[in-house]
């Protein structure tokens, strides 16, 4: 899924999430992606601990986790 063609900052993400960012504020996200699609300037959404590995091993420029999973 693209995000416009300017995307979003993760610190505009997170604002608009009421979230918190582990990180620079100015990356910018471009698209949101699976493990496997996952691409520079994407955005990927992990669930489980079991995945972490993987997407800090991928290429997205963020991951976007639930707190309760613990720190990255």
């Amino acid at each position: 899924m693209r995000i416009g063609t300017q995307g979003v900052t993760l610190g505009e993400l997170a604002e608009l999430l009421a979230g918190e960012v582990e990180g620079d504020l100015n990356v910018r996200v471009t698209a949101v992606a699976d493990l496997k699609g996952a691409a520079p300037g994407s955005i990927v959404r992990v669930e489980h601990p079991r995945y972490l590995d993987e997407a800090e091993a991928g290429d997205a420029a963020a991951i976007l986790t639930d707190p309760r999973i613990g720190p990255l």
